[in-house]
């Protein structure tokens, strides 16, 4: 049977797979250097409680858009948990990724607790569904159930597909979750590894493990080359996050830049509030006590001065060092 190159050359909104090994970071190839171009990206979560979800989606279709436009792709993956457990998400969500402009293909994960006739109606395909691009196929597999269970792929729906595509150059097969325990959440699969290794297929996983799940977001602003909203995970730096939006722009201006933190910002607000008391507190307790002798002038500019407190804007800035490789 012919050998499979499995993900042989494209890029990957993020991620490069040349013969077979995986890079990270942005690369912006020449068409002439690239096979096959597509977008992956996963965990939405459409409808988590205390979450900005509706804002997350929105981010990530434009960014896919944006990429896309930049540089032209085949089709974005949107690999698992596109909602969060309740199944009257399905179609907010559906709306939501079909902002996409360029054909978009889903795969069901734990979160995804649907019927597959709910999934189906939704999405126009079943939960396990190829897709042809020429001579490349595309095999989305579906690895859970509407209980959330974590399962193995079909093993005689893929056995079909493998059998069915014997002719094609290159196929790629997208699970949300992993078929071993390379992360906390994967799920050992013996017998669908024997099967890849008989179809001479390679699998590359590009999921996240567990201690590497969104922690928070950042947002960026300004000269970036692709500026916009970024998930993080624990421990993530800002070097990271400057390589994952593609570094600055030719106008950037590095030394400018300024950081800010939403904690950062609160207590700073805490702060300029509770020092508007204690001053107000003292001019208070001068003026009744007698021992205030300022003119009548002096003491609007000093009521002025502290109402302007109030004004003042929090910001929350944090010092820095924003030249990315010093």
């Amino acid at each position: 049977m012919k050998r499979r190159e499995f993900l042989r050359k494209i890029t990957v909104g993020g991620f490069l797979v040349i013969n077979g090994q995986l890079f990270s970071g942005l690369f912006n190839l020449t068409d002439d250097e690239v096979a096959l171009r597509f977008t992956v990206a996963s965990d939405g979560h459409f409808g988590q409680p205390d979450t900005s979800y509706e804002d997350y989606f929105s981010t990530i279709v434009q960014k896919v858009n944006r990429y896309h436009e930049k540089l032209p792709s085949e089709f974005v993956v949107f690999n698992g948990d596109i909602i969060h457990d309740d199944p009257q998400y399905i179609q907010p969500a559906y709306e939501a990724l079909s902002k996409s402009e360029l054909p978009f293909f889903v795969t069901k994960g734990n979160h995804d607790m649907v019927t597959p006739e709910v999934w189906e109606e939704t999405w126009g395909y079943p939960q396990n569904h190829s897709v042809e691009f020429g001579d490349r196929v595309v095999l989305l597999g579906s690895t859970s159930n509407a209980d959330g269970d974590y399962l193995c792929p079909n093993y005689q729906w893929f056995e079909q597909q493998l059998d069915n595509y014997t002719d094609a150059r290159e196929i790629y097969i997208f699970l949300h979750i992993t078929p071993n325990e390379w992360t906390t959440h994967g799920i050992s699969c013996p017998e669908f590894h024997q099967l890849l290794n008989a179809y001479n297929i390679k699998f590359i996983n590009i999921k996240r493990p567990k201690q590497e799940q969104i922690y928070g977001y950042v947002t960026l602003h300004g000269e970036f080359l692709n500026p916009g909203t970024y998930s993080i995970s624990r421990g993530e730096g800002l070097l990271s996050l400057y390589e994952r939006a593609g570094g600055f722009s030719s106008l950037a201006y590095p030394l400018g830049g300024i950081l800010t933190r939403e904690s950062s910002r609160k207590k700073e607000k805490e702060v300029l509030e509770k020092a508007k008391k204690d001053i107000a507190s003292v001019l208070t307790n001068a003026a009744v006590g007698g021992s205030f002798n300022q003119s009548t002038t002096d003491l609007v500019q000093l009521i002025q001065f502290i109402s302007s407190m109030s004004e003042g804007e929090a910001l929350g800035r944090i010092v820095t060092e924003m030249d990315a490789y010093k």
